[in-house]
């Protein structure tokens, strides 16, 4: 089987392929909504497009239309990473506003129902391009080929195609991002399995979407496992997932245990990149194993991950980023080589501090980095507490401190030893449970405005700046003065609220006119709530006095708008 292909397979016209809200899209409501877009994609002169859309069904039909079209297709990861790509068409929905795009047609006269495919363009080489942040922050464009992608879908399939076979795919993850885009969406698309189209925005939402089928596959993130609660409907969901998957980071045993026992079924991890595709996988918080194919039989002399696969062009050996030790059957992961930095000329392995830290039974989560604390180097780490840590702290920073450097003193060098620390309930964390050095140091920066003790402003974790515009990586902590009252029974934050932080934070960022004159298209789409992490884009139009805002997450985007401002002193 071949994505190529695809629709060309035989299959009964009323075969089940997404779930839209309440009804369901069938194999010919797919030929017939690729088929209209299809023909309008074929006017088109442009060799490339952008596509970036919330929901996995409209995906699915203008990934198909642009391929049938004989167009790559580009994935940002985000919003804002969309104007990196340089592009002059764009599909998608209402979640990207940062470049002017092409709504997709689904269903009814829009999409031509009825109308036959056009005779397929020969497909390009480079059929995707998934914009990927890594570790840095920083966009990096990686190119997949037809190939590649059919020989990783033909892996999972040999793999875990029994354990899933019969059940409907839901997800948590994006497919804008390239294990989303496998698993959520291809897989089940190539192998005739249905997927859910709209990803839930909360635990309880997925709950409800696996209630609705008697077999279900998950299709998740570290991010989110971890969040699930003690308490919530295990009862009723178990028994109907058949398999869960999670990948973007290491999930833990603490998590990954309890988790498949409340399931009934195990969770299965994928070690890869958005560069390398899936390496290898486990279920048993064991080594990991190399996926079929793949050979990982050799380390370099650093220590790096050296591996050749399918998933990958043919030829030599290719290094990753990850140190390993090699086991019988696999290998375990040491972590990234590229997380060694140096203080006042001496090397400093960020791991080492991490690994440390955690062994003093203060600490359940670290990220440690390297920052400039007033023009000199120094160790930072942003600390997610155990209970005995939570305790210590109650009592005064100071003796936790104390307590956590004491356990470090004689394990590492004095330089070593971080001198600036952040005590968070959670890491920031994107969609896949990746956690960047970028989104960390934005827990650094200066703390949130406050008056007589109330927070009014969201936290600062992140700023990126653009060409007339930047984006804001904001925590909405549960202190914000805003939360009270609205409401009682389930805190959200108001649409007045989110305009207002808009228009602060702007003025921080450019030269605003002082009067305000009106609001434009304003759009709540999802709720943000205490805790929530989003991002803000703000762009400032000066000759037409305009602030543009979007606040989106890895959930899609929240809110939407414009507000006028006049010219007055």
């Amino acid at each position: 089987m071949s994505l190529a292909t695809l629709l060309g397979q035989n299959r009964p016209d009323e075969a089940l392929v997404a779930r839209v809200g309440d009804a369901w899209r069938t194999w010919r409501d797919l030929k017939s909504d690729v088929a209209g877009l299809t023909a309008q994609l074929l006017e088109r002169p442009e060799p490339k497009l952008g596509l970036f859309c919330q929901d996995a069904y409209p995906f699915a039909v203008a990934l198909l239309a642009a391929w049938r079209a004989g167009k790559t297709v580009c994935l940002p990861g985000h919003d804002g990473a969309a104007p990196a790509l340089g592009l002059a068409l764009w599909l998608g929905d209402d979640g990207l506003t940062s470049v002017p795009r092409q709504p997709i047609p689904v269903g009814g006269a829009a999409s031509l129902a009825g109308s036959p495919l056009p005779p397929p363009v020969p497909m390009p080489d480079e059929a995707l391009v998934v914009l990927t942040s890594g570790s840095t922050g920083e966009p990096k464009a990686i190119v997949k080929r037809l190939g590649q992608l059919d020989s990783e879908l033909a892996t999972l399939e040999r793999v875990f195609g029994p354990a899933v076979e019969g059940a409907v795919f839901l997800s948590t993850v994006s497919q804008q991002h390239l294990y989303g885009f496998l698993f959520r969406l291809a897989w089940p698309l190539l192998a005739g399995r249905p997927f859910v189209s709209e990803t839930p925005l909360f635990p309880a939402q997925w709950f409800a979407q696996t209630l609705q089928h008697e077999r279900a596959a998950w299709v998740s993130s570290p991010a989110l496992y971890k969040r699930l609660p003690d308490d919530f409907g295990w009862a009723q969901v178990r028994g109907r997932v058949c398999q869960a998957f999670s990948s973007g980071g290491v999930l833990p045993k603490a998590v990954a245990v309890p988790t498949a026992e409340r399931l009934g079924c195990k969770v299965a991890e994928i070690f890869g990149s958005s560069e390398t595709g899936g390496v290898a996988w486990r279920d048993d918080q064991g080594p990991w194993r190399p996926l079929p194919g793949v050979d990982v039989d050799r380390r370099a002399e650093d220590g790096a991950l050296l591996l050749r696969s399918p998933h990958l062009d043919p030829g030599a050996f290719q290094a990753m980023d990850d140190g390993i030790e090699l086991v019988p059957g696999g290998f375990t992961v040491l972590g990234r080589l590229d997380r060694v930095v140096k203080v006042e000329e001496k090397r400093v392995a960020l791991p080492e501090i991490e690994a440390a830290l955690a062994d003093t039974g203060l600490v359940s989560q670290v990220h440690a980095l390297l920052l400039d604390d007033h023009g000199r180097q120094a160790i930072g780490a942003a600390v997610v507490l155990t209970g005995r840590g939570r305790e210590l702290l109650a009592a005064g920073k100071a003796g936790l401190k104390e307590a956590l450097r004491a356990g470090l003193v004689g394990r590492l060098p004095a330089v070593a030893l971080p001198r600036r620390w952040r005590f968070v309930d959670a890491l920031p964390a994107d969609g896949l449970g990746k956690v960047t050095r970028a989104a960390v140091a934005g827990l650094f920066r200066d703390e949130p405005a406050s008056y007589s003790g109330r927070q009014l402003l969201p936290k600062v974790e992140a700023v990126k700046r653009e060409e007339n515009g930047v984006t804001l990586t904001l925590r909405m902590e549960p202190e914000l003065a805003v939360f009270d009252g609205h409401f009682d029974a389930v805190k959200i934050l108001a649409g007045v609220a989110q305009v207002d932080f808009a228009v602060r934070l702007g003025r921080a960022h450019f030269t605003l006119p002082r009067e305000f004159s009106r609001l434009e298209v304003i759009k709540f789409q999802r709720v943000i709530q205490p805790g929530d992490v989003v991002d803000l884009k703000l762009t400032w139009d000066e000759a037409k006095k305009k602030l543009y805002f979007t606040y989106s997450s890895p959930k899609g985007v929240h809110a939407s708008g414009r507000v006028l401002l006049a010219r007055g002193a």
